[in-house]
């Protein structure tokens, strides 16, 4: 198994998000500054997912994002939060990682946390004084 190639990157190039209505898809919070999805393992990619949401938050076509494999390998992502145990007694399962600029948390319950990059906004970075 050594020799196995690595897993192929996730196809974005038929996701469509510029039909993804932005406010219904992605909700925000101004008081921790971070974008929250939802997504459904057993019927969707979770990678696919991550590289929407991105988009969407970065406001960024996906085929114009950096490759999700240069970050994380997309199946192990797949395989970990996806088809678990959702109900309230199971525990969360959560992979935090930096992809195309923002922090990402993926949470096995089915919630991908996104905090976008730091912009300049009146001399100051957004987020300063967080850490």
């Amino acid at each position: 198994m050594a020799n196995d190639p690595p897993p192929a990157p996730p196809d974005v190039s038929e996701l469509d998000v510029d039909s993804i209505e932005r406010s219904e898809a992605v909700d925000y919070s101004p008081e921790t500054d971070t974008y929250r999805a939802s997504f459904d393992g057993n019927t969707e990619s979770v990678s696919m997912a991550v590289v929407a949401t991105v988009a969407v938050v970065t406001q960024t076509g996906p085929t114009e994002l950096p490759t999700l494999n240069d970050v994380i390998d997309p199946e192990a992502l797949d395989n970990l939060v996806e088809r678990r145990d959702r109900s309230a007694s199971a525990s969360d399962v959560h992979v935090s990682f930096e992809y195309a600029g923002c922090t990402l948390t993926v949470h096995s319950y089915g919630i991908i946390a996104v905090r976008p990059p730091a912009v300049e906004q009146s001399g100051d970075e957004r987020g300063a004084g967080s850490e």
